[in-house]
């Protein structure tokens, strides 16, 4: 139904999409519902989670997704975003253990044999290889996600954090600004901009996008990194 809906969307707005876009678009991740209901919830934990800083949420996330594997163990998707909230985990120095990081390994493993081909399988390994501080391999995984998904925002978040880690804070807040006009709502996004225009010493921007990000998110503080 969701691809149904977007194909008469795209043809009424008379958008031409690239092959890999239009292959994501006609695939079918699972067929079981079951699986698939508790994939989406597990995204909506794990967008959470990325947005507000919260522990609870990534776990959350990460029973959600063992369970559509339950109904489903060859769910590629599933396994790549349980992947994701692993390396969050450890990322964010919630559970800074080799283990969580062998975790993350573990199901960004399973969901590549399952598809190599899948975009969000190597942004996981993108994040995967940012736990351990390769930022090579990392910006190397994720410039393989966004050939194929051009407009995903967490892969440009991605980016933007490891050219900043490499010291390109120009590069970095520009990276972001692209993240900012495909999705203008992330609250998290409009703290990073801050982030970044404060450390390049843009205070008039700084507190713009600051401010930005407390409308978007009054009731939660600012991640640390921004």
């Amino acid at each position: 139904m969701q691809s149904d809906i977007a194909k008469q969307v795209i043809e009424k707005l008379d958008i031409v999409l690239l092959e890999p876009q239009r292959h994501s678009l006609e695939s079918r991740p699972t067929e079981s519902l079951e699986a698939y209901d508790a994939y989406l919830q597990g995204n909506n934990y794990l967008h959470r989670g990325e947005e507000t800083q919260s522990r609870d949420d990534f776990h959350f996330a990460i029973q959600m997704y063992e369970q559509a594997l339950k109904f489903d163990p060859t769910f590629a998707l599933s396994h790549a975003r349980q992947s994701v909230a692993h390396a969050w985990l450890y990322v964010q120095s919630f559970d800074r253990t080799e283990s969580r990081l062998a975790l993350a390994k573990e199901a960004v493993g399973r969901a590549l044999e399952i598809d190599p081909t899948l975009p969000e399988a190597h942004h996981a390994l993108g994040l995967y290889f940012f736990g351990q501080r390769d930022w090579d391999r990392a910006l190397e995984e994720y410039q393989i996600a966004l050939k194929n998904q051009p407009g995903n925002v967490e892969v440009f978040k991605q980016i933007s954090t490891v050219q900043t880690s490499l010291g390109q804070w120009e590069e970095s807040l520009t990276t972001l600004r692209t993240a900012m006009k495909l999705d203008p709502r992330l609250g998290g996004l409009a703290c990073w901009v801050g982030g970044r225009s404060f450390g390049l010493r843009d205070f008039s921007e700084a507190i713009r996008s600051h401010d930005r990000a407390i409308r978007l998110i009054p009731d939660r503080s600012c991640p640390y990194y921004c």
